[in-house]
């Protein structure tokens, strides 16, 4: 584990020098068609303010998705394994959990080596940041506070930014029959992006980040990255509600021909 923190480090440090983090892998080959059945969700909230009604209410308005929630810290903590998530399809991350224990991430690490579908949402990107592995975990990380003897550059957000949100894999089932939309949401910069993910949402606004969302696998589990999910304003956008729903789907493994 500790050469890897070292060579994602390295990563990021040669990122932000080249200023430059977008490298795409292959499209991951899942069809596209919706299998029948609820697809069951653990939702993990917590440890970060944010709009509870209006989020809940794009979950409610999702057709194929049943939930519930734990909140960050010792009630998710318990939930995250695969004996107590084993009931669930999917888990969606949307707290900010700083710092994380040893035993917080074995146990998110057995749920990846199980295989359970993950979905990180916005701020999530930006939880662990004592752990360089919480990285590998979503495929990115966003530094918004220095590590203790750190120089290197923090993260950076600006609130109710209007910018363009450009498909720019239409054949990706996440996205299958969406076109570009607009926005107005909380976005990030300078955060770091692994060359290996596969990027299927982009912006070109400089108070945004390139990569908006990314398909990724860590162990032998299917990961999705949405940096989008700010407010109200992006709750009630429905390219938003059917991203978050159709992802959920795609790591579940629910998206059939």
């Amino acid at each position: 584990m500790l050469i890897r923190g070292i060579r994602f480090l390295l990563f990021a440090a040669a990122s932000l020098a080249a200023g430059c983090f977008y490298l795409a892998a292959q499209t991951p080959g899942v069809p596209a068609a919706v299998a029948p059945g609820s697809v069951r969700v653990l939702v993990i909230v917590g440890g970060h303010k944010y709009e509870e009604e209006p989020f809940w209410e794009s979950f409610r308005a999702m057709k194929s998705v049943t939930f519930t929630h734990a909140d960050h810290g010792a009630e998710a903590a318990k939930m995250l394994n695969p004996e107590s998530a084993g009931s669930y399809d999917a888990v969606v991350f949307y707290d900010v959990t700083n710092p994380c224990d040893d035993s917080y991430i074995a146990g998110l690490e057995r749920l990846f080596e199980k295989g359970k579908g993950v979905v990180f949402l916005h701020h999530a990107i930006s939880s662990c940041n004592n752990t360089s592995e919480y990285g590998y975990m979503v495929g990115g990380v966003g530094l918004f506070a220095k590590p203790p003897g750190s120089n290197i550059t923090t993260a950076a957000f600006k609130k109710d930014n209007p910018y363009r949100v450009h498909v720019v894999d239409p054949n990706n089932p996440i996205t299958a029959g969406m076109k570009d939309f607009d926005v107005i949401d909380e976005t990030y910069t300078n955060f770091f992006v692994n060359s290996d993910v596969h990027v299927f949402l982009t912006a070109d606004h400089p108070d945004a980040s390139h990569q908006l969302a990314w398909t990724w696998k860590y162990k032998n589990s299917p990961v999705v990255y949405l940096e989008l999910g700010h407010d109200h304003v992006v709750f009630d956008n429905p390219n938003y509600r059917r991203l978050v729903e159709r992802s959920i789907l795609w790591v579940s493994r629910k998206l059939t021909k």
